[in-house]
């Protein structure tokens, strides 16, 4: 298949990533290509990736919301929408406005899940379109939309080899920011007596977590 992939712009998109989309997509675009398939992928030029990358923005951009640059990145994928058999956006509801104006599938993958009244909007408005969830807690979020699986995050397991001998210590990796349940992770340690090792970005609505 032709797939054309669209990532988020706030970190680089790559299966090295420390970012949760970029990672996600990043090794997304990869195992397609393992698999046979034509990737483009549409994100900042500093991705790392084996399909053909398309960027409009040379570096990715701290900023949560470089508002222009995402949707120019957004408009540049549905505009080479004849190149392609579907178009699979990760960039929440921005791309919901793109799919009524081209005739190939779109499925948008929704991983984030704290959206405000308007983002809650522009769903309600474009309720029928595909979309995908990363759990099904997210579709609780949104329930107006049209899910039409639930696909989780991957990982390749062979980077994580298992192993049987246990640790006294407990490990949580991921961006910390209360959205991802930092302080849950700090109860059941302090509970159990044992320690915890955090280990991820920090971001300005993660900064003062500890209080």
């Amino acid at each position: 298949m032709r797939i054309a992939l669209v990532s988020k712009l706030w970190d680089p998109t790559s299966p090295y990533s420390i970012a949760g989309t970029g990672f996600i997509v990043g090794s997304l675009a990869d195992g397609l290509i393992e698999r046979g398939h034509q990737v483009t992928l549409y994100a900042s030029g500093d991705s790392e990736t084996k399909a053909k990358l398309i960027s409009v923005a040379k570096k990715h951009s701290p900023d949560r919301f470089p508002e222009a640059l995402h949707y120019l990145t957004i408009a540049k994928a549905f505009k080479d929408a004849e190149n392609f058999d579907i178009i699979d956006c990760h960039v929440e509801e921005k791309g919901l406005f793109f799919g009524p104006l081209v005739r190939i599938p779109v499925l948008y993958s929704i991983e984030f899940g704290l959206f405000d009244d308007d983002q809650k909007k522009v769903f309600k408005e474009y309720k029928n379109q595909n979309s995908l969830s990363i759990s099904n807690a997210v579709r609780k979020i949104a329930p107006e939309l049209n899910w039409v699986t639930t696909v989780y995050n991957d990982i390749r397991v062979e980077d994580f080899p298992f192993s049987a001998k246990a640790g006294d210590y407990l490990v949580l990796l991921g961006r910390v920011s209360p959205q991802k349940g930092v302080h849950y992770a700090v109860q059941v340690a302090l509970k159990l007596g044992i320690k915890l090792y955090v280990a991820g970005k920090m971001v300005p609505r993660g900064q003062g977590l500890s209080g």
